[in-house]
């Protein structure tokens, strides 16, 4: 096993910026316990080892570590070493798009396109989705109605590269990347109450000053390059964000 996780993740670590190996090793975890390279009950090398086999500083690999056990990854047994957990799950929050959660709870779900456009990223968007400044990128803006309800307010921003030329906007963007190979498999999400601005006011039919949640997220692909970075105001009269915590 280890010999396989090892090669599994020095294969793109030699192309990796340093300041971003923290992100490639949680996302090389990800794959690997998804790919079953890393099994339920599979005690991972030490750092140590780890540290020696992969040239990388024992530090960045404990942050690592710490990452995977926050999400519930990976566990560690006082004695025995850390190990995959043979009862994780994965978060259907952080799992699932828009349109797939709402179909699972039983709604129709419909969008309607406010922006789609391909342009050139602003310096900030440049340094969000790891993308040069003439690289271009789709802008999406589209409300998300529920059973004919608007629920949310969606702007993402998406590399060119990773949506084919032939998207419209108006279905599922996780199952469009699904299918061009380039849906995320790690999600950093940012969650908070935020008032309504006049655009999300008028976009979703509630009053300017309302109470909304916000989830800012950002996906990395299965190479760690980041394939969207989405910015979503939801109604909080029609949605509930649940989460399950573990000890």
């Amino acid at each position: 096993m280890s010999v396989s996780l090892v090669a599994h993740l020095s294969a793109g670590l030699s192309e990796q910026s340093r300041r971003n190996i923290h992100d490639f090793l949680v996302t090389g975890f990800h794959i690997a316990i998804e790919r079953r390279i890393l099994s339920p009950g599979d005690l991972i090398p030490s750092e140590r080892e780890l540290s020696a086999e992969l040239g990388v500083s024992r530090n960045v690999l404990r942050r690592a570590i710490s990452t995977l056990e926050g999400d519930g990854f990976l566990v560690t047994r006082h004695g025995h070493g850390t190990v995959v957990p043979s009862d994780h799950r994965k978060s259907t929050n952080s799992s699932f798009g828009f349109s797939e959660e709402m179909a699972r709870r039983g709604f129709t779900v419909t969008t309607r396109v406010l922006r789609a456009e391909v342009r050139f990223p602003t310096p900030t968007e440049s340094i969000n989705l790891g993308i040069g400044p003439t690289d271009e990128l789709i802008d999406l803006a589209r409300v998300r109605l529920a059973d004919g309800e608007p629920v949310a307010l969606e702007l993402a921003l998406i590399p060119a590269w990773a949506l084919p030329t032939s998207y419209d906007a108006t279905t599922s963007l996780y199952v469009t990347m699904e299918g061009h190979g380039t849906r995320p498999v790690r999600l950093l999400q940012e969650i908070g109450a935020v008032a309504a601005d006049a655009d999300a006011a008028r976009a979703l039919g509630v009053p300017l000053a309302a109470p909304m949640l916000r989830i800012t997220r950002k996906g990395f692909g299965a190479d760690n390059a980041v394939v969207e970075f989405t910015t979503s105001y939801f109604r909080n009269d029609r949605y509930t964000w649940v989460t399950e915590v573990r000890r």
